[in-house]
């Protein structure tokens, strides 16, 4: 009596069931996606709620491997088998400061890391620019929550589709044009209205192509001549936000990040029209 129940409870959930059992033996079904799987590693010495939670949103939300250590030590014997690391800190302080420094040391400055720190206000500020000063590709507070940390996650890690590729080499022989009274930035007869604090980003960074610019330098044009207040996470989410808005024409491919300072423009001359 109970064999014949049951029969039609697993069929209905077989995929359900295959899925779990693959995830408890740890065999990732998502992980042929990519051609060079990422490891990310959590550097957490202080093992906190925030670790598990960090942990779980990944788990939950990629196929990436995640791995969680507590010294540089343990961070160096994973880097040593990994092709593709990026470390997340679960904090910021001096001894997670001191333990990036060793890897630096070790494995060069542009090895890249995101933090995720518990903050007060008074705080933020002064804690974002220090980590971003160490070369922290981003610096978000857990009062945002996990979702801007996977965004950024799957932006700096997504396999670049040969589409992409041609597209951005067929853009160096592209007419592109920028009218300063129009506001408008035109690659051939393609034109794109940018809002005004990522026409003044734009603009700030193809003035100096080649030219590595600084955060501040940066921000100083989000703000614009204007007395207002630019939270530390900002240029992070407007230079993602530009390059989204060129991701069509491969223009995006020349927004290259710079660790530890900032961003340059590195692509073909555009000629501005006042």
């Amino acid at each position: 009596m109970f064999l014949p129940s049951i029969i039609p409870f697993i069929s209905a959930h077989l995929h359900w069931i295959v899925v779990e059992g693959l995830a408890w033996l740890h065999m990732s079904t998502t992980k042929r996606m990519f051609k060079s799987d990422p490891d990310i590693v959590v550097l957490s010495p202080q093992r906190d709620h925030h670790e598990s939670r960090l942990l779980q949103s990944i788990n939950l939300h990629t196929a990436y491997i995640v791995q969680t250590v507590t010294s540089a030590l343990d961070c160096e014997k994973l880097l040593n088998h990994s092709n593709r690391p990026v470390l997340i800190t679960n904090g910021w302080n001096d001894e997670i400061r001191e333990l990036l420094l060793v890897l630096q040391k070790n494995y060069g400055s542009d090895l890249p890391f995101l933090v995720m720190a518990e903050a007060h206000n008074a705080l933020l500020g002064s804690l974002a620019e220090e980590a971003i000063h160490s070369g922290a590709q981003t610096f978000i507070p857990w009062s945002l929550g996990t979702a801007p940390l996977l965004a950024y996650l799957h932006r700096l890690l997504e396999p670049v589709p040969s589409s992409d590729c041609s597209a951005a080499e067929r853009i160096k022989s592209t007419h592109i044009s920028i009218n300063h009274k129009a506001r408008i930035v035109n690659i051939d007869d393609q034109k794109i209205y940018l809002p005004s604090n990522l026409y003044a980003l734009f603009c700030c960074m193809v003035q100096n192509p080649g030219e590595a610019l600084s955060y501040q330098q940066l921000t100083q044009a989000l703000k614009n001549g204007k007395k207002v207040f630019i939270a530390p996470n900002t240029l992070v989410v407007k230079i993602y936000r530009l390059r989204r808005l060129f991701e069509h024409t491969g223009l995006h491919h020349w927004m290259e990040t710079v660790p530890g300072f900032g961003y340059r423009y590195s692509g073909p001359k555009i000629h501005i029209m006042d």
